[in-house]
C-alpha cells in the first residue's frame, strides 16, 4: 500500500512540474512592456502643476506626445518658474487615470491567454488537494502498521513467555526421560568376573626334552554373570614375581558370552604361560601378583573395560605336574613404577 501511494505522489509531483513549466512558457510575454502606455514625464507633471496651481481659474492645455517626446506648451505666458516665495496650494485629484491592457493574441490563443491562469490555478488546487489526500492515506497506513507492530510485539512477548514455559516443561520431561534411561541402563549394567582354575607345568611333546626355562600355565576363566550378553574383545594380563620384573600377555578375540547360568557359553577360558616362576619356587609354593584388564562391548553397544587381579598363591600339590592356583587378596590396579635417578648429596 505504501509503495502505491509513493508512486502516485511521484506522478502528481511530475504533473505539478509540467504545469509550472507550461505556465512559465505561457505568461513569459506578459512581462514585456505594454506598447503605447507609460506614466507621465517630469515635464508633464510640471506643466500640470503650473496650470492647476493658479487657483484653478483657467484651464491649461496638456502636453502632447510627438514621437514619444513631450512637446512644449504653446502658451508661454502661463509657464513660469517656481520661486521660493510662492505659496503652497492644495491639488485635488478628481479621478484616477484609466489603465488598459491590450493583447495582440486572437482566437483560441487569446482565450487561453485570458483563461489559462485560472485553469492552471485550478489544476494546482486539484493536485494539491490530491497530494493532501495521499499524505492523509499514507499517515493512516503508517498509523495502522504501527498499531499492527505494537499488537505483534505484544503477541511475541506472550509467545516468549509461553515458549519459556514450554522449554521448562520440555526440560522437565527430558530430565525425567534421562532418569528413566539411567534406571534402564543400571538394570542393564554389565561386568566380567574372572576366576582362577589352577596351574600346571607345561610338558614338551613326547620324545623331546623340556625347554628351559620352566613354563607354568596359569589358568583363568572369564564369566558372564549379568542378565544380557556381551562380547569380549581384548584381555591384557601382567604378572610379576619381583617389583622390577614383569611379564605382559595380550589376547585379542571376539567371543560372545551368554547370560544363561546353565549354559557353558557364558564362560571363556584363557591361560598365561609365565616363565617368572622357577621349578624350586613352584615345588615349595610362592606368591605372584597379577594385574589384568578385559575390554568388552556391552549389550548397549558401548565399549567398557573391567579389571581383575591381586595376590595369588601358586605351588605344586604333589609329585605330579598339577599345582594349586588360588586368589588370596584383591589389590586393585597395580600402579606403574617410575624409576628415578638419585644424585648423591
Amino acid at each position: 500500500m505504501l509503495k502505491r501511494l509513493a508512486i502516485w505522489a511521484k506522478f502528481f509531483g511530475v504533473l505539478l512540474v509540467l504545469f509550472t513549466l507550461d505556465a512559465v512558457l505561457i505568461f513569459a510575454p506578459a512581462f514585456a512592456p505594454i506598447p503605447r502606455q507609460g506614466t507621465k514625464s517630469s515635464a508633464q507633471e510640471g506643466a500640470y502643476v503650473q496650470c492647476n496651481g493658479q487657483d484653478n481659474k483657467r484651464s491649461c492645455p496638456g502636453p502632447t506626445l510627438v514621437n514619444g517626446k513631450v512637446q512644449a506648451i504653446s502658451q508661454e505666458k502661463d509657464v513660469r518658474q517656481i520661486r521660493p516665495d510662492d505659496k503652497q496650494n492644495e491639488i485635488a485629484i478628481m479621478s484616477l487615470p484609466e489603465i488598459s491592457v491590450s493583447s495582440d493574441y486572437k482566437g483560441w490563443v487569446k482565450r487561453w491567454y485570458d483563461w489559462g491562469p485560472w485553469a492552471f490555478n485550478f489544476g494546482l488546487v486539484i493536485v494539491g488537494a490530491f497530494q493532501i489526500w495521499l499524505l492523509w492515506l499514507t499517515w493512516q497506513q503508517i498509523k495502522r502498521q504501527a498499531n499492527i507492530s505494537a499488537t505483534q510485539a505484544a503477541h511475541m512477548e506472550s509467545q516468549t513467555e509461553i515458549l519459556g514455559s514450554s522449554v521448562a516443561a520440555a526440560q522437565t520431561s527430558a530430565d525425567a526421560a534421562l532418569g528413566q534411561i539411567r534406571i534402564q541402563e543400571s538394570g542393564m549394567s554389565q561386568w566380567v568376573d574372572v576366576e582362577s582354575l589352577g596351574c600346571y607345568i607345561q610338558e614338551p611333546p613326547a620324545g623331546r626334552a623340556r625347554d628351559f626355562p620352566l613354563t607354568i600355565n596359569l589358568r583363568f576363566e572369564a564369566v558372564n554373570n549379568t542378565s544380557h550378553t556381551f562380547d569380549i574383545r581384548k584381555i591384557v594380563t601382567k604378572i610379576s614375581m619381583w617389583p622390577s620384573e614383569e611379564e605382559v600377555f595380550t589376547v585379542e578375540t571376539n567371543v560372545t558370552l551368554a547370560p544363561d547360568k546353565e549354559s557353558r557359553s557364558k564362560r571363556y577360558p584363557f591361560y598365561i604361560p609365565t616363565q617368572s616362576i622357577t621349578e624350586e619356587e613352584f615345588k615349595q609354593g610362592t606368591i605372584v601378583t597379577i594385574n589384568g584388564e578385559i575390554t568388552f562391548k556391552s549389550c548397549l553397544g558401548k565399549m567398557q573395560t573391567d579389571y581383575f587381579g591381586g595376590v595369588y598363591r601358586c605351588g605344586q600339590i604333589d609329585a605330579g605336574q598339577q599345582g594349586i592356583f588360588s586368589h588370596l587378596e584383591t589389590l586393585g590396579i597395580v600402579p606403574d613404577r617410575a624409576e628415578e635417578k638419585r644424585h648423591p648429596n
